[in-house]
């Protein structure tokens, strides 16, 4: 997991200071397809420092035998 975490805030790191996603599909409530685009938009920085906590939180604990959960992409 830790490699992982690295490895995107390597690229991360190197990406422009905007990052725009578009062409994502909508679904509605009951996970019907819209088929309509989405337009999401991310600052390098806030991305490059959340994945900053989190490799701090994998770093606390190692060694402790966690378990993470992901429930969702």
């Amino acid at each position: 997991m830790k490699s992982i975490i690295a490895a995107w805030h390597s690229l991360f790191t190197n990406i422009p200071e905007k990052l725009k996603l578009t062409r994502v599909l909508v679904h509605s409530s009951n996970k019907k397809a819209l088929g309509g685009q989405e337009c999401l938009v991310f600052r390098r920085n806030d991305v490059v420092k959340l994945l900053e906590r989190l490799l701090l939180l994998i770093k606390r604990l190692e060694g402790e035998n966690p378990h993470l959960y992901h429930f969702e992409i």
